[in-house]
């Protein structure tokens, strides 16, 4: 079988291309167009509802250029549209993007979620927004620039935000977009493959002939362009074709997506390399030992928690000051990953809180004796009180000063089964004990059952986690550290000085009276869109520590004739008429009936067949799969 493609002069196919640039480990470089995300007939759904949203005419022949007027859009849409991003379901086409090994992506698009989509396979890429931002790497497998041309939905930085009318776009794409496209050919460099896909000429922000201006000066074989050829007049269809006949650009009338699946579906596709860094995979040991892990297990734990190797504690590059501010806000504002947020630990863009001592003796002290500590070390506090920054500094110390292997991992607890190797590896390599480090704020009971099922296989870990404030009832009280929501004297000092090298922010007495959190929303605008998602997260965990909400009974139920029916309701004349409880998670939902009816039958201390509570629930239609 093979797969068809145009062929160039010299007989290489655009599949041909790729694979090689991919087997000889050149850089790769992609340009992604907004109409990447556009289905055949029915367009991007997003900007369907954004124009809906506008109340304008849904029109989607002139793609994103539709979207921004003369007037200013709501000072929300972009919130709005944000979220609206995060509920899309990327399409297989671009799921697929993942499988190869780019060295830097450049986009048109707003789309938020593009650096998830890119992320895995040992990559994390580093988000690029302004034309002052400079990456700690040009080009890099492992840390591949993502620079978003004309922003993205949701920023809250006053020097980052997308174009809300016409003249701002403008601006916007002679003051940043072309300046960051100007990139592209140096990324490459003279020996990589440039990919351009899901752009159309005319429905996109970017316009072609500062596309074109940009990869004019491409070597033969260099550019290939996905989609066919781009709908264009004038002097563009002269200089487009001038660049197809000189070979410089190769045009492929299918999308990158489907190429790549063809290739992966022909065996044809390599696997990628690991992360192009000398550390990578390298963990340094005390005494000389060190754990070296495979590409293979790198992926499979990595699904779960980072593995926190020696690049993440290399030499980091001196940012100029332009580069440095846009990254200080960043990291207040928008940081995503986990070793984004250690780098921003390591370069002192947070300080140290008064309760960060505390933390690291009790880590401290498990590290050396990890079997008298048979539960987990909690950080608990409020949103936005520093608990995450602190356990990336606990990470930071763990792998510098005590010299051990660490698993990190942010909003989820990993189970046992998914890192037990990697323990097993550790042990076997002579560490003294493994970290596990979990920022997932859930409560103890979840982090016991990853402690307890690694330490029933004999693996020697210490676990530290977050959780938000529970109170006084505890199990681990001896290993729970408060991270308090007030600033001490010389909390309020570091914090007024950092900002101060960073910001332009009033005198030192406005720390005075201030509630850390109002401090931050007032006079760093950056972090207010992390407050908010932070808030927002300790809200539902209240709902479902609280898990009840208060009802009217369903007086229909079998469940009450039969109550009624045992003369059990003259010992509690009123308990059945109660308003009773019931899930928070949805009031309709069998399950929820079901838990609600058991809890009932407890209350009154009479026995009640199973039986008879299915066919309670199942009266009235109930779908009984989430019990089973």
């Amino acid at each position: 079988m093979n797969l068809p493609s145009p062929h160039t002069e010299n007989g290489a196919s655009p599949a041909d291309l790729l694979v090689s640039a991919i087997e000889e480990q050149r850089p790769i470089v992609l340009i992604l167009g907004q109409g990447a995300w556009s289905e055949s007939n029915n367009g991007d759904a997003v900007l369907v509802k954004a124009l809906g949203r506008l109340g304008r005419d849904q029109n989607l022949q002139n793609g994103w250029s539709t979207l921004l007027g003369t007037e200013r859009v709501p000072d929300e849409f972009y919130d709005w549209l944000a979220e609206r991003f995060r509920r899309r379901v990327h399409p297989p086409s671009l799921e697929v993007l993942t499988q190869l090994p780019w060295s830097a992506v450049f986009t048109s698009s707003l789309d938020p979620t593009l650096k998830e989509l890119l992320e895995g396979r040992g990559r994390q890429p580093d988000v690029i927004l302004t034309a002052n931002e400079t990456p700690p790497s040009a080009r890099s497998r492992a840390r591949p620039p993502l620079y978003h041309l004309f922003s993205r939905a949701g920023e809250h930085d006053p020097e980052a935000l997308p174009p809300a009318n016409r003249p701002e776009l403008n601006i916007r794409r002679t003051r940043h977009a072309v300046t960051l496209l100007n990139r592209v050919l140096e990324t490459a460099t003279t020996f990589g493959l440039v990919v351009v896909d899901g752009f159309a000429s005319g429905r996109d922000w970017l316009k072609i002939d500062n596309l074109l201006g940009v990869i004019g000066d491409a070597a033969p074989r260099q550019v290939i362009w996905f989609g066919g050829q781009p709908c264009i007049d004038g002097e563009l269809v002269e200089d487009f074709d001038a660049a197809v006949k000189s070979n410089r650009i190769v045009v492929e009338p299918r999308r990158l997506g489907t190429l790549i699946a063809e290739l992966r579906a022909l065996d044809r596709l390599p696997d990628p390399m690991p992360p192009d860094t000398e550390a990578s995979g390298l963990i340094r040991l005390d005494k000389g030992r060190s754990l070296e892990t495979t590409p293979e297990e790198r992926l499979r734990v990595e699904a779960v928690a980072s593995i926190v190797d020696d690049s993440w504690t290399e030499f980091l590059v001196p940012l100029g000051k332009d580069s440095e501010y846009a990254t200080f806000r960043r990291f207040h504002g928008a940081v995503e990953g986990p070793r984004l947020l250690v780098e921003g630990v390591r370069r002192g863009f947070a300080i140290e809180r008064d309760f960060e001592p505390k933390l690291w003796r009790h880590v401290s002290a498990a590290i050396a004796n990890h079997a008298r500590i048979d539960t987990p070390i909690m950080v608990e506090g409020q949103s936005g009180t520093g608990k995450s920054v602190a356990l990336a500094r606990v990470v930071v110390y763990a792998r510098e000063r005590k010299r051990i292997p660490v698993l990190y991992a942010i909003g989820r607890i990993p189970r046992s089964r998914e890192v037990s190797k990697f323990c097993e590896l550790a042990d076997t390599a002579g560490a003294s004990t493994t970290l596990i480090v979990c920022d997932a704020n859930r409560d103890v009971d979840d982090y016991y059952d990853l402690l307890i099922g690694l330490r029933s296989l004999g693996r020697r870990v210490v676990l530290l986690g977050s959780q938000y404030l529970k109170g006084e009832n505890t199990r681990h009280r001896p290993y729970r550290v408060e991270a308090p929501d007030y600033l001490s004297e010389k909390e309020r000092d570091n914090l007024h000085s950092l900002l101060g090298r960073h910001l332009d922010i009033p005198g030192r007495d406005v720390l005075e009276k201030e509630h850390f959190l109002a401090f931050l929303y007032r006079h760093l605008p950056a972090s207010r869109a992390r407050i908010g998602v932070g808030l927002g997260a300790e809200a539902q965990s209240a709902a479902h520590i609280i898990g009840r909400v208060s009802q009217p009974v369903d007086h229909d139920t079998l469940l009450r004739q039969k109550i009624i029916e045992s003369g059990i309701l003259s010992k509690y004349p009123s308990f059945i008429d109660e308003p009773r409880e019931q899930s928070v998670s949805n009031s309709e939902e069998g399950a929820a009936k079901l838990i609600d009816l058991v809890m009932l039958a407890g209350n009154l201390s009479c026995d009640v067949p199973v039986n008879l509570l299915i066919r309670a629930v199942t009266k009235h239609g109930h779908d009984l799969s989430l019990i089973i």
